[in-house]
C-alpha cells in the first residue's frame, strides 16, 4: 500500500492505495466508496485481499469528506474550505468530491503513450451505491476526459427507499432529532477525553468488533465532527435515497451485448435478510432492473448469509466473490 497524493483543493481525506504490481500504465484504476459511516479504513482487508487476487488493477479506497479527523480551527479557514465550506458535507457535494478524487486520480497515474481512454469500475458498499450511480449521471452528462467506465460492482447497495427498510423504520425518527445529535456530538467530546486504548477496549467488548475494526470505530466515536457528518448523511439518505430515477444507461453503464454474451456492465449483490435494504425494495429492483430488463445489469442475491457491514469480519470473502464478478467485467 502506498500513499496517495491528494489535491489541496481537497478536506483531510483518509486513503487505501494499492498500485497495480504490472502493466500500471494501461492497469484499471477500481475506485471503491464506502458506506455510511464512510471511514475507509473498514475496508482496509477487503482492499488489500481484492489487491492480491487482481494485483493488475490499481485499486483507489477514499473516506467520505467529514470522516476524516479535522482540527477545528481549520474548518473555515483552509484553502479546501473556500472551495466546499465548513462541513458537514451533503450526498451531492459527497458525488462532487469523488469525481473531482476520480479526474484527479487518473491524472496522477502512470499513463501510456497511447490515447486510449483509463477504465474505470466502480465498487462500492451500501449508501457507496447511491453515490455511484450519481456519479455515473454526472459523467454520462459532462464526460471527464482520459477514463470510461467500462462497470462496477455494488455491493448491498441501499439505492431505493431506505427508510423502509427495517432499520430505517427504527432510525429514521431519531436521525433529524436536534436532541439526539446534541447527545451524539457531546458524547464523541466526552470520550476524546479518553486514552484511545481504553476507547478501543470498550469499543471492543460493546461491539464484539475485531481490533481493528475497533480502533476505526474509536476514531468515529471520539470525534464530534465525524459523528455529526454520520449522522447529518444518515438523516438526508432517508429521504434523498428513495426512488428510482436513475436512466437504463446508468444501472448499467459500460454494459454492452453482443449476441448473447454480455461485457463491461453493472452488478449489483443483494444479501437475504439485509436489514438496511427491504425484501419488497429488493424485489422491485430485481423485477424492474435485472437480467435483461430496463439496462441489462446483472443481479446477484448472495446466499451464504453475509452480512450488510460485510467488512468487519467479512472481508476476505468478500473480496473471492468479487474476483468473478471482476473478471466478468474486464472480459479477462
Amino acid at each position: 500500500m502506498s500513499p496517495f497524493p491528494l489535491p489541496t483543493t481537497f478536506p483531510p481525506t483518509d486513503t487505501l492505495y494499492y498500485p497495480a504490481t504490472f502493466n500500471a500504465t494501461t492497469a484499471p484504476l477500481l475506485l471503491f466508496l464506502p458506506g455510511n459511516p464512510g471511514l475507509i479504513n473498514y475496508y482496509r482487508g477487503f482492499l488489500w485481499h481484492l489487491h492480491l487476487l487482481h494485483p493488475h488493477i490499481t485499486i483507489l479506497g477514499a473516506s467520505h469528506a467529514g470522516f476524516t479527523p479535522i482540527p477545528p480551527s481549520t474548518r473555515h479557514n483552509a484553502p479546501w474550505a473556500w472551495k466546499w465550506g465548513p462541513g458537514p458535507w451533503p450526498l451531492s457535494q459527497q458525488v462532487a468530491m469523488k469525481r473531482a478524487l476520480l479526474e484527479h486520480a487518473v491524472s496522477q497515474l502512470p499513463s501510456a503513450t497511447t490515447a486510449e481512454p483509463r477504465k474505470v469500475i466502480l465498487v462500492a458498499h451500501s449508501m457507496g451505491a447511491y453515490l455511484s450511480l450519481e456519479l455515473i449521471t454526472s459523467l454520462l452528462s459532462a464526460p471527464a476526459q482520459g477514463l470510461r467506465v467500462v462497470g462496477g460492482v455494488m455491493l448491498f447497495p441501499t439505492v431505493m427507499h431506505i427508510a423502509r427498510s427495517p432499520q430505517g423504520r427504527l432510525m429514521s425518527p431519531f436521525l433529524g432529532n436536534g436532541v439526539v445529535q446534541w447527545a451524539a456530538g457531546w458524547a464523541a467530546h466526552v470520550a476524546s477525553w479518553m486514552p484511545v486504548g481504553a476507547v478501543e477496549r470498550v469499543v471492543g467488548m460493546a461491539t464484539g468488533q475485531p481490533t481493528e475494526a475497533a480502533s476505526v470505530t474509536a476514531v468515529l466515536v471520539t470525534d464530534p465532527g465525524i459523528v455529526q457528518q454520520t449522522l447529518s448523511l444518515a438523516a438526508e439518505e432517508m429521504v434523498v435515497i428513495d426512488r428510482d430515477t436513475w436512466e437504463e444507461e446508468v444501472w448499467n453503464a459500460g454494459g454492452l451485448w453482443e449476441g448473447k454474451e454480455r461485457k463491461g456492465g453493472m452488478v449489483f449483490v443483494f444479501g437475504r435478510g439485509d436489514r438496511w435494504v427491504a425484501e419488497q425494495t429488493r424485489e422491485e429492483i430485481l423485477e424492474m432492473r435485472g437480467d435483461g430488463k430496463g439496462g441489462g445489469a446483472r443481479m446477484v442475491v448472495e446466499e451464504r448469509g453475509l452480512p450488510h457491514g460485510f467488512c468487519i469480519y467479512h472481508g476476505e470473502v468478500m473480496a473471492e466473490l468479487c474476483e468473478s464478478w471482476l473478471s466478468d467485467i474486464l472480459g479477462e
